[in-house]
């Protein structure tokens, strides 16, 4: 294959471009529409929050001992 030729691998597209390379935006329009499909759920917030009842102590970790 002679180079500036690329056959079947070229769109529909490229001669009313001109040639132009947008494969830039296809590559960012998809994953955002990929994510946003996924990201688009109901994100509810639950009624109630499992929280400390006492204000400044600290959950998740064993406190050291002196």
């Amino acid at each position: 294959m002679t180079p500036g030729r690329t056959g079947f691998r070229t769109g529909p597209m490229v001669k009313p471009l001109a040639g132009t390379d947008i494969s830039w935006i296809v590559g960012l329009a998809v994953p955002a529409f990929l994510y946003w499909l996924t990201a688009r759920r109901d994100t509810a917030v639950p009624d109630r929050m499992i929280l400390t009842t006492e204000p400044g102590t600290r959950t998740g970790s064993p406190s050291p001992t002196p």
